[in-house]
């Protein structure tokens, strides 16, 4: 009876995992991408005479989402 009440538990943990993984992945892109906006909108508001506008890619690095934030100037790549 133990042995099967282990073996249950052991399945049950196990099938957990990736649902979690990916929860956590999802929750990390949402994060990403919600900091970008606020990000964008602070850097618009404040910096609006300076930059003439604000790129920025995303790129998925296995369950990391890299944020590469380039800020141009009037014709010159900052």
């Amino acid at each position: 009876m133990s042995a099967h009440s282990d073996k249950s538990s052991r399945h049950i943990r196990k099938k957990k995992g990736p649902g979690l993984r990916l929860l956590s992945l999802f929750v990390l892109i949402i994060v990403g991408y919600s900091f970008q906006v606020l990000l964008v909108q602070t850097i618009s508001k404040v910096d609006k005479t300076q930059y003439s506008y604000v790129k920025i890619s995303t790129a998925k690095h296995k369950d990391f989402v890299l944020c590469d934030i380039k800020l141009y100037r009037e014709g010159f790549q900052a």
